[in-house]
This record gives structure tokens, sequence and C-alpha cells, in this order.
């Protein structure tokens, strides 16, 4: 498993970009989102979705009232299945940030937008 982390300083928002690379990346994976305080059923199904090798998928996950957000990227079959997977997830990102702050203004979206293409890919 992969994992990287960035701050949004416009924002104060905090991101995680975790990367699973086998399906023995269960437990990290569940440690990895502890911080978002979930409930163990959710925990459970990111588990079980590593476990049984769930393939060209991906969550955004996020709270709110820590300002955090995960992108949980599984395994893919090719590098174009992962681009578009996590422009995919990138785009969900941008929209709850904005509506988090409530940002309607399309030139902050495209910064935002921009910011984290250069984050993420």
């Amino acid at each position: 498993m992969k994992i990287t982390r960035f701050k949004i300083p416009l924002f104060d928002y905090n991101v995680k970009l975790i990367k699973v690379e086998s399906n023995k990346d269960a437990d990290s994976v569940v440690k990895a989102l502890k911080p978002l305080k979930l409930d163990s059923e959710d925990l459970e199904e990111y588990k079980e979705d590593v476990i049984n090798g769930k393939y060209n998928g991906a969550y955004h996950i996020y709270n709110f009232n820590l300002k955090l957000s995960v992108l949980l990227m599984y395994q893919h079959n090719s590098e174009k299945e992962y681009l578009e997977t996590l422009g995919h997830e990138k785009r969900h990102l941008e929209d709850r940030i904005l509506q988090l702050y409530g940002i309607e203004d399309i030139e902050t979206a495209g910064l935002l937008a921009g910011y984290l293409t250069k984050k993420l890919f």
C-alpha cells in the first residue's frame, strides 16, 4: 500500500491518497481510515473489498468536521483505468470541498482543480 498525504492550504483541508497494491493491505487500509471515525460496518466493507481483490474501483471518503478526505484507490487493470478512476474521485473531492465552504465561484473551483491535479497526478 502506498499513501500520499497533502494539505490544501487555501482551505486548510487534508487529503490522503491510498493506493492498494495487494489483498495483504487490508489491515493497513483499515488503520489508515481510522482517523475518519467511520462506522465499523463501513470499515469492514472496505477491508473486505481489499481482501477480495476489488479491481477498477475507488472511493472518496470524507469527514467535514475533520476537514479530511481519503481517496481509496483499488488496483486497476491498466494505467488508463487508474487515471480515469482517479479523475472521477478527484472531481468528488473538488465538489465536496466547494460544498463545505459554500463556494460557487468558477475561478476558485478552477484553482482547486489545478492544485489537486498537481498533487494527485
